[in-house]
């Protein structure tokens, strides 16, 4: 999911000169550049920061645990239900942005 938001935001970034650091810049600066509203681009970063939240939260818990295999994959089963929720709400911020991106650059 993090892998879609940094991908498209790093294309949006270079077709509008935008020179972040990071993800989320590179979200703001180009959103901001192709006027998209800043409630979008927030929603965006919003999903971006969750999801990255949410695989450091399993990897710390495989630590614990004292394992590491599949420490990126997180089965949306065992998450709670507000989780499981905001994770769907992710998932669809990223598609609206790839679809985005396939209707810019006719994909």
């Amino acid at each position: 999911g993090s892998r879609v938001i940094t991908d498209v935001a790093r294309i949006y970034a270079l077709a509008t000169g935008v020179d972040a650091p990071n993800t989320a810049a590179r979200i703001r600066g180009a959103g901001a550049k192709l006027r998209i509203r800043e409630e979008e681009t927030e929603a965006v970063v919003d999903s971006f920061y969750f999801l990255l939240l949410l695989r450091l939260q399993h990897q710390h818990d495989r630590d614990a645990e004292g394992g590491t295999v599949e420490a990126n994959r997180i089965n949306p089963r065992d998450l709670n239900e507000l989780d499981g929720r905001i994770l769907k709400e992710s998932f669809r911020q990223a598609r609206k942005l790839q679809r985005r991106l396939a209707l810019d650059y006719r994909l």
